[in-house]
């Protein structure tokens, strides 16, 4: 019995240290290294820290992980021109009493976000809202939380509190049509 609890100590160990050995390639500084032996191709892999190292008959061989971006190939030849597709629906017609009615809304200088609606002239239905920032500079602009239509006359616009609307402005406009 004691014979069988030292060969699995004996095989749990060498799990254990080729465990050790995989995490360690490619090295902290994300380079691969390998042995490659010309005569028949074969190609190993070495971790240089744990001791490993190419025979004399091995050449070796260390890349990157991750390489640097190659430069931009040649643009490609022109494609076919392909068929042309059916017309689409007529588009809607506008009566030509549609207004457009704008406004400007900023993100509160402490916390950050607003909430904002905008308005049809009376007698006039809400069509559309549109929204963009005015004056946003960074990576990305902060997430609107909602903008929809009220009733039939207003447009809400509103984005949470944060820290990446703080005293941003955004433009607002919504597009009205007169009510028949």
């Amino acid at each position: 019995m004691s014979k069988r609890i030292a060969a699995t100590a004996v095989i749990v160990g060498l799990l254990l240290a080729a465990g050790v050995a995989e995490a360690t390639i490619p090295d902290s500084g994300g380079t691969i290294h390998a042995c490659y032996k010309s005569s028949n191709g074969d190609l190993r892999l070495v971790d240089p820290s744990a001791g490993g190292s190419c025979n004399s008959n091995e050449k070796s061989l260390s890349w990157t992980q991750s390489a640097p971006e190659g430069p931009q190939g040649d643009q490609g030849p022109a494609g076919v021109q392909g068929s042309t597709g059916p017309q689409g629906p007529a588009g809607l017609t506008e009566d030509p009493k549609t207004s457009v009615v704008t406004g400007l809304a900023v993100g509160d200088p402490v916390i950050g976000g607003f909430s904002a609606t905008l308005s049809c002239p009376t007698g006039m239905k809400i069509l559309s809202g549109n929204w963009n920032w005015f004056d946003f500079i960074g990576l990305k602009p902060p997430q609107i939380a909602q903008s929809e239509p009220i009733g039939d006359s207003s447009w809400v616009f509103a984005v949470g509190a944060g820290s990446d609307s703080k005293g941003i402005a955004m433009i607002l406009d919504i597009r009205c049509i007169a009510a028949n």
